[in-house]
């Protein structure tokens, strides 16, 4: 393995670890796929469906999770090609927020890319 490929795999490594030690259940994506890190962590809020099906009605519960998505870089920049990835995933809604790791001073720092916001009726709202 080459030196800069070590030290990034380091880096990922430590925002992995970070993430647990926050609680998160923590996916590394394999061969650089974008993102780097997928984690999730449930928010204690417990949603209620309600289906008919042949006039009985069903009731369904289900957990509700924040989902976040982590591209971990050295400089903290994302290519103009990686940020419509991210903004895709937003979009998509394949995660709430979207993160770029980065180093600065030996610290795990975090800049906010986007996230959603639900706002009347469970529209969402991209921010930024």
């Amino acid at each position: 393995m080459n030196k800069s490929y070590r030290k990034g795999y380091n880096f990922q490594r430590r925002v992995k670890k970070y993430l647990e030690e926050k609680g998160f259940e923590v996916i590394v994506r394999p061969r650089s796929q974008f993102p780097d890190i997928t984690a999730y962590k449930p928010t204690g809020v417990i949603l209620e469906f309600h289906f008919n099906d042949k006039e009985e009605e069903i009731v369904l519960n289900s957990e509700a999770y924040v989902v976040i998505d982590v591209e971990c870089k050295v400089n903290k920049y994302l290519t103009k090609k990686e940020l419509a990835k991210a903004k895709e995933r937003l979009n998509n809604h394949k995660c709430n927020v979207f993160f770029v790791a980065f180093r600065k001073n030996r610290q795990i720092n975090f800049q906010l890319i986007g996230m959603y916001s639900v706002k009347n009726e469970n529209t969402p709202e991209y921010i930024r």
